[in-house]
């Protein structure tokens, strides 16, 4: 028996030799290998922590920011969910995002004059499965800023500036 070397993301058929009739005391075996639930989500490294700010003045329905995680397993077991984690801590604050369980893009979910130049933070999970109860999952902190009018973010940028430019309307 010659060994079959396995390789991630594509299908390997191997033949030993010319196919023949068999003898009384031989058999094809064929192997079908299934995915094994073995990874976790990963958030990528944008997502972890997800830090972001909006504007108290945001309507209900825009997008704040994205959280994005990947997972190296295949078919469903990759497959992710996104879920807001509520703490005692975080109840009242989550109550003004949503986030959508299949994109991971987190919304305004109410008006937020109540919570003015504070920041909200809260945990967000991803499992895979499809969010299955038996998918294995992964955490990521979100720190929110809720700007008023007159304030400014600054954001520090560990870039070359040629680089920046180049995505400016991806950071406006």
């Amino acid at each position: 028996i010659q060994a079959v070397e396995m390789h991630k993301g594509r299908a390997l058929q191997h033949t030993f030799g010319e196919v023949e009739a068999l003898a009384l005391n031989e058999a094809w075996v064929h192997l079908i290998v299934n995915d094994v639930n073995d990874n976790p989500p990963v958030f990528l490294p944008a997502s972890s922590p997800l830090v972001a700010a909006v504007s108290v003045d945001a309507m209900i329905g825009d997008t704040v920011a994205r959280v994005e995680a990947v997972d190296a397993d295949e078919g469903i077991n990759k497959v992710l969910r996104y879920a807001i984690i509520p703490t005692t801590i975080s109840t009242r604050s989550i109550s003004y995002f949503a986030l959508d369980t299949s994109s991971g893009e987190l919304k305004v979910a109410g008006e937020l004059k109540d919570i003015a130049g504070h920041m909200v933070s809260f945990d967000i999970r991803a499992t895979d499965r499809a969010g299955d109860k038996q998918g294995n999952n992964s955490t990521t902190s979100a720190f929110i800023h809720v700007l008023v009018q007159s304030s400014q973010l600054i954001l520090e940028l560990n870039a070359p500036p040629t680089e920046i430019h180049l995505h400016i309307e991806s950071l406006q």
